[in-house]
């Protein structure tokens, strides 16, 4: 699972970030490449599905899984006998792991939800502009 988390922490968000640095950029020619990335897809056996969406979804089970974990440690924690002190600082060890995993996830998400976001008002954004020239044009 670590390796999961490596991969999220270092590869996932700063892709996410980058793209949301192309889209904010003004650039036109940054935010068309930024709006491509997030509008590619892929393919998961018949299913066609944006790499935007399949990343957020695959981060947001994690979130999930860490939440639940994380209650599972509190609830554990309330029902520990105050005697065990050896474990303690296992336990703090592993709260502290899933704590940083769950706000990792949590960046992540919104990142990638922000990347998603935008790319789409950029997308109508672009496209209001051209109705608009159109029907100047035709004026």
């Amino acid at each position: 699972m670590a390796s999961v988390w490596s991969f999220i922490a270092w590869i996932c968000a700063p892709i996410a970030a980058t793209l949301c640095i192309l889209l904010l950029s003004g650039v036109v020619m940054l935010e068309r490449l930024g709006h491509a990335l997030c509008a590619a897809h892929i393919s998961i056996g018949l299913a066609r599905i944006r790499v935007v969406t399949f990343i957020t979804l695959v981060t947001l089970v994690l979130f999930a899984y860490e939440s639940v974990d994380l209650q599972k440690m509190r609830s554990t924690q309330a029902a520990a006998s105050p005697y065990q002190v050896q474990m303690e600082d296992r336990w703090k060890m592993n709260l502290w792991r899933h704590q940083r995993n769950w706000w990792i996830s949590l960046f992540n998400i919104t990142l990638w939800i922000v990347c998603w976001r935008v790319s789409q008002l950029i997308a109508y954004y672009r496209k209001r502009i051209e109705q608009l020239k159109m029907s100047i044009k035709s004026q």
